[in-house]
């Protein structure tokens, strides 16, 4: 068994957040978007959805297909979701 510290009280926990200082603006680089007609630019705007084990990859794949009928719909902004679903876990070897 492993034998934890035991943990400070809360209130002696420092509470503040250091805002770090600005990065200098970013130069010569470019990005796979487009840009819009006010000239601001963007991606596509895709939902994934992945699994933490093989097991389950069958409710993703219908998670997908119900938010593509039932939600998707409702936010023209979104372009799309997609399941990522891998071979591994649950039992599953290679």
């Amino acid at each position: 068994m492993v034998v934890l510290p035991e943990a400070p009280p809360l209130h002696t926990l420092p509470l503040a957040t250091k805002v770090p200082a600005p990065l200098p603006p970013l130069e010569g680089y470019t990005f796979e978007g487009y840009r819009n007609a006010d000239g601001s630019v963007g991606t596509k705007n895709l939902l994934g959805i992945t699994t933490s084990v093989h097991c389950v990859a069958g409710v993703v794949d219908y998670v997908v297909k119900i938010i593509e009928r039932d939600l998707l719909p409702k936010y023209p902004n979104v372009d799309g979701v997609v399941g990522l679903n891998h071979l591994y876990g649950c039992g599953v070897g290679d």
